[in-house]
């Protein structure tokens, strides 16, 4: 029986890697544009392994839409515009709390990380999801961002509450 780990999905599903980190494919990029000229749709699926976590980002025109798919749990953490900091945990253990999909309203700061529990690493130890940006994604409205550009852009985020988990990473 063929082993379904990390690496049979970035295989099968021909994922490349991602300037973020970890592995993505486009699977979907609407024929429809908005007044801008810009697809009003795109989907993509994005695979992150054990321990790993996504550059802090964000899109500054697109609502995204994360729809779990497969492994591990994960957490994104989103900073909104007001600084609030936000933990969701995505996964199929709806019981503890966790979301099959979540949305990253445009303009939130965002972070994915794959979280395990135990300290040994694991080839299952992966999240595979889905992202659907509303509108499209578009490289040009897609930034990373600093730790200090984070600060300098959400001043009234709980410094504190904020270095903890950046400890935790």
């Amino acid at each position: 029986m063929l082993k379904k780990n990390a690496n049979y999905f970035i295989k099968t599903l021909e994922l490349q890697p991602h300037v973020e980190n970890g592995f993505f494919k486009e699977t979907y990029r609407s024929q429809i544009t908005n007044d801008n000229r810009k697809s009003v749709l795109t989907s993509i699926f994005y695979l992150i392994k054990h321990g790993q976590r996504l550059a802090f980002r964000k899109l500054n025109y697109s609502d995204e839409v994360v729809v779990f798919q497969k492994g591990k749990s994960m957490e994104i953490i989103m900073i909104d515009l007001e600084g609030k900091l936000i933990i969701q945990k995505i996964g199929e253990n709806i019981e503890n709390g966790e979301k099959m999909q979540t949305v990253i309203p445009a303009n939130f700061i965002a972070c994915f990380r794959c979280r395990i529990e135990e300290n040994i690493e694991s080839e299952n130890d992966f999240c595979l999801f889905a992202c659907i940006c509303v509108p499209g994604f578009h490289y040009e409205d897609f930034k990373l961002l600093t730790i200090d550009e984070i600060l300098v852009e959400c001043p009234g985020i709980d410094r504190k509450e904020f270095s903890a988990i950046l400890d935790e990473m």
